[in-house]
């Protein structure tokens, strides 16, 4: 992915801008999976926590850094005010992310070694992989377009309307699987259909529910109107409304998990929740465990 940034970076030739945006969602993926795959350090490993934090902020700097280059310096139609926004995220979005990211990660460190099995085979092998599938699918509906392109004609005219949307609805189905493969073993709140019912969600979980609906209504009008051609201005507004409503929701959460909402951080317990409960239970989590240990302050 970031390959084709770089070539961005150089050539300004929309065409790898593109191929590396359609990537981001699946490539995501495959961070999620580095980022939580060995949460503990050790002996011998003692900067594993620090490395994995560090990696994870030059991934996401890398891939702003050359769009905005391209925008600012290669592209001849490139948009200043698009690279500003590009850069900005450098300053306000990647170190909300290692923050939210790292307390989660340092969450699961504290697990006892069998839950700490079970969350790496439950969550992260078996809900973590069959999430790919769908994005797989509309990433192939991209590269199709792209291969399409006649020499001669622009990328970003012919298939523009069929990335936009293909990118916001991939990053949906991964806050999906962020959901399930963080959020949902370590949150304490509890989902059941007597809640959904009454509408019983407390003002926080109400929030967040408002903003991914919201996203999935924006991600809906995208996909009824993903067709080959120039994206409208009304697509991008739908996708940006879409994915600020995702990360708005994801932090909202993450937030409550580390005790920002009124718990104390450092008298809070990590917890796996089970999906196997009574009958009429929706616990969103995907493990066995239930034991309880103490969290220390981060």
């Amino acid at each position: 992915m970031h390959f084709f940034f770089l070539q961005y970076a150089i050539s300004g030739d929309h065409e790898w801008r593109m191929r590396g945006q359609s990537l981001i969602p699946i490539c995501g993926v495959g961070m999620l999976f580095f980022f939580f795959s060995a949460p503990r350090n050790c002996p011998k490993h003692k900067w594993r926590e620090v490395l994995a934090i560090a990696t994870f902020f030059l991934w996401l700097s890398l891939l702003e850094g050359c769009v905005a280059y391209g925008h600012f310096v290669t592209n001849p139609s490139g948009d200043a005010v698009t690279g500003a926004g590009w850069i900005s995220m450098m300053v306000w979005f990647n170190p909300v992310c290692c923050y939210f990211f790292g307390r989660m990660r340092r969450r699961v460190a504290l697990l006892s070694d069998i839950e700490l099995s079970i969350y790496l085979v439950d969550n992260l092998l078996t809900v973590g992989f069959p999430s790919l599938a769908p994005m797989v699918y509309l990433f192939m509906d991209m590269a199709k377009c792209m291969n399409e392109v006649e020499t001669g004609q622009d990328y970003y005219d012919e298939c523009s309307a069929v990335l936009v949307p293909q990118f916001s609805i991939s990053f949906f189905f991964f806050f999906l699987m962020i959901c399930n493969v963080i959020i949902a073993p370590l949150t304490s709140n509890e989902l059941t259909a007597s809640k959904i019912l009454s509408l019983r969600l407390g003002w926080r979980m109400g929030i967040e529910a408002l903003l991914v609906v919201t996203a999935a209504y924006c991600n809906v009008y995208l996909f009824a109107n993903m067709e080959d051609g120039r994206r409208s201005h009304q697509m991008m507004v739908f996708a940006m409304t879409a994915g600020l409503c995702l990360c708005g929701a994801t932090f909202m959460e993450m937030a409550g998990i580390v005790g920002w909402w009124g718990k104390g951080r450092s008298g809070s317990a990590v917890k796996l929740n089970n999906n196997k409960g009574s009958s009429g239970s929706l616990k969103r989590g995907s493990t066995n465990g239930i034991l309880e240990h103490p969290l220390e302050a981060f």
